[in-house]
């Protein structure tokens, strides 16, 4: 526990100390969650959360949290590498919605995490490499040690990737085109060729509409969602059908599966950054593609939600209505439905 943990909480080390780590969080009734993570799971895992801080000052950290060599107690031993991503979020914790960062752009905080996560990162990562090929490493014990620094130094790269994937998506400056989403959903599809012909996945596929969007990002939303559908397959072959559906002054872009689901509990949970719902060996990935996804269909006046059934599959929903449509659909040509 360094310093700069004291900090963030306001508390001397001492008093810490005498906390378990649910004991820092400030979510009432997930106590049992947060334990069982820690008591029962042995695999690497990524969250967000709020902590609690003496003062009662707003504050979330995301943190990744890495098992290291069992020491015969029940609980074995973790190293936990938390950041704060108070200001990132714009919010406190308890709010629903994002408000701006006063008088400083969400891009510039994003990019000031960035690099200031990127010196000790690569400092880390060079230390795991001395310390696990020098000759002085002292025994299979240090090289372990290294082997766990630099798995934590991959996990910490991943972070920050994601962290730069959405402070480029609020620095795109492509203005919106006319584009067939025939033509979005194909280059996604390109893009993830290889996954589709691994899984031996069937993407059906229906007539989608012209609308005036920012071509790439909506590549990216598309190639995000069947990406998920890839991974959260199961034992399943992938079938996926993406289709539009039109109402009155409502459109909607569906991507169903028909994989693992998703407890009706996490449905909201799965658009925050950093969100994971299952290990890094069952689903590799950080969880930013979803909050990444949501953020742009947003930015274009829609929305994006989800409706699952656990064990028989999910459908992606991805709504424009009223002013929002009206200002996409710019060329008036619509999906028959």
């Amino acid at each position: 526990m360094n310093s700069t943990f004291e900090q963030m909480l306001e508390r001397p080390r001492y008093e810490l100390l005498e906390l378990s780590f649910d004991q820092l969080l400030n979510e009432p009734g997930r106590e049992d969650e947060w334990r069982r993570r820690f008591l029962v799971g042995h695999e690497a895992w990524e969250a967000a959360a709020p902590l609690k801080t003496a003062s009662g000052r707003p504050l979330t950290a995301a943190f990744s949290a890495n098992p290291l060599a069992d020491t015969g107690a029940p609980q074995g031993l973790w190293a936990v590498c938390l950041m704060d991503v108070t200001r990132l979020l714009g919010s406190s914790p308890a709010s629903t919605t994002a408000a701006p960062v006063p008088g400083v752009e969400l891009d510039q905080v994003l990019y000031a995490i960035s690099h200031d996560l990127q010196a000790p990162l690569n400092s880390l990562a060079s230390h795991a490499r001395t310390l696990g090929e020098g000759e002085a490493a002292p025994g299979e014990e240090a090289r372990e040690a290294a082997r766990e620094i630099g798995t934590l130094a991959e996990r910490m790269q991943l972070m920050l990737d994601g962290i730069l994937q959405v402070a480029n998506v609020r620095r795109a400056s492509q203005e919106p085109e006319v584009v067939g989403l025939d033509a979005v959903l194909q280059d996604a599809m390109d893009n993830l060729h290889s996954e589709i012909e691994t899984t031996a996945a069937t993407i059906e596929r229906e007539s989608l509409p012209t609308l005036r969007v920012n071509r790439q990002q909506m590549v990216q939303v598309m190639q995000n969602l069947l990406a998920n559908a890839l991974k959260f397959r199961g034992d399943r072959i992938p079938r996926i059908r993406v289709h539009a559906e039109e109402s009155g002054e409502t459109l909607r872009i569906v991507v169903e599966d028909n994989g693992i689901g998703i407890e009706a509990r996490e449905l909201e949970r799965i658009f925050g950054m950093f969100q994971r719902l299952h290990t890094e060996r069952e689903y590799p990935g950080i969880g930013v593609g979803l909050a990444i996804s949501r953020q742009i269909v947003r930015a274009h006046g829609g929305d994006i939600t989800v409706d699952s059934t656990p064990g028989r599959g999910s459908r992606f929903t991805i709504e424009f209505k009223g002013a929002a449509l009206r200002s996409v659909n710019s060329t008036g040509n619509r999906a028959a439905g």
